[in-house]
């Protein structure tokens, strides 16, 4: 028998919902722009299989194949920020005076539940080719204590993915939307959530996703995003839309920043790191989940009416994304925690750069973020 995982449909956009907070809260900020209409059933059942037909066979030992360490990163090894969360709100200004917040909303349950897990993902959509995940956040939303805590995963960690034997965790979306596959284990998400409830013990009970260019229409949509910068950034390897390499430059300090740059700052990793990536889209969350405490944006609905069509897929029906909105937008910043799992970079047999994993120093933050039976077995 396999495991019932619920797929939502791709839904239509409106800003009319633009208190859906909670999902740009966790993931990508465009995602304040929630549902205009749910088209068909909200949600259908896939049967997912434990193991793919045809894929390869999983490591019969379940220990993970040997991953040389390079030098560079030894040192880092493990969880950065173990015992201290990451706090990116020094780089995100406050919300005016005049800006009041967002109705308060208290939700004491969600579906049974007093606890629930987010799933986030950032979706590279290219013409036909199979999409994948560029960016994965979970969020754990705490209704009983009123708060939030959001774990940034490292695309190149190194992972079973279930039927499929070890990859980096990225491509459990890429292998769930392959057509060999996708009947088969519920698509792109139906795989990620399966190799995060084995790698992580976590189970996902939403989700959402959204792809680049729903990103940049989101962000522009909102009137941008405000973010002191921290250090200058230079990156002359940015991925340009002519399948080549553009030069990138963010100067520290305050930076007012459209969807485009926005979407550059959240993907930039060769000034520093994939680690420090993370970190720049935890401050871009916070900072839209900042933004939505303007009333203001809610009178921009007219013109923003269906400007992110198309670009979001989620679990979620309207009526939900409001209540979950409203409950995150009132949030303030001291009751969000930020987390990011961090490691060595290693190489595997056949060349491929990969974050290893350890989990004897990942276990506690998963076990903090979403409770004690969260963890690798």
């Amino acid at each position: 028998m396999g495991t019932r995982i619920r797929i939502g449909r791709r839904i239509n956009i409106s800003p009319l919902w633009v208190a859906i907070a909670i999902i740009v809260l966790i993931a990508a900020p465009a995602l304040y722009l929630a549902a205009k209409t749910w088209q068909t059933s909200r949600a259908i059942y896939h049967e997912i299989p434990t193991q793919a037909q045809g894929a390869l066979t999983p490591a019969p030992t379940g220990r993970i194949p040997i991953v040389i360490i390079t030098p560079q990163a030894t040192a880092t090894r493990g969880v950065a920020s173990q015992l201290t969360p990451y706090d990116p709100s020094k780089w995100v200004p406050s919300p005016t005076a005049e800006a009041t917040p967002v109705v308060q909303s208290n939700i004491k349950e969600w579906n049974g539940k007093k606890r629930i897990n987010f799933l986030l993902l950032g979706v590279d959509r290219r013409g036909n080719e199979i999409p994948r995940s560029d960016t994965i956040i979970l969020a754990s939303l705490d209704f009983e204590h009123n708060r939030a805590y959001v774990l940034s995963i490292p695309r190149d960690l190194y992972v079973n993915v279930p039927g499929f034997n070890y990859w980096k965790i990225n491509a459990a979306y890429a292998l769930g939307e392959n057509p060999k596959y996708k009947d088969q284990v519920g698509g792109g998400i139906g795989l990620l959530i399966m190799t995060l409830r084995q790698n992580f013990g976590i189970d996902i009970d939403e989700y959402a996703t959204i792809d680049f260019e729903g990103f940049i229409k989101g962000i522009d949509a909102i009137g941008g995003v405000d973010i002191r910068v921290p250090k200058k950034i230079v990156d002359n390897q940015y991925p340009s839309e002519s399948g080549g390499y553009e030069r990138v430059v963010f100067n520290a300090g305050l930076q007012h920043m459209d969807g485009e740059m926005a979407l550059k700052y959240a993907r930039t990793r060769h000034a520093d790191s994939d680690f420090g990536r993370m970190r720049r889209q935890q401050q871009i969350i916070l900072a839209v989940q900042q933004k939505a405490k303007n009333p203001s944006i809610l009178l921009k609905a007219p013109t923003l009416l269906n400007i992110i069509k198309g670009h979001v897929e989620t679990s979620l029906s309207p009526s939900e994304q409001l209540k979950l909105g409203r409950w995150a937008a009132s949030l303030p910043k001291k009751n969000i925690e930020f987390y990011s799992i961090e490691g060595p970079i290693g190489m595997t047999p056949d060349g491929q750069s990969v974050v290893y994993a350890d989990w004897n120093a990942i276990n506690p933050i998963l076990k903090k973020v979403f409770g004690p039976q969260a963890g690798h077995p």
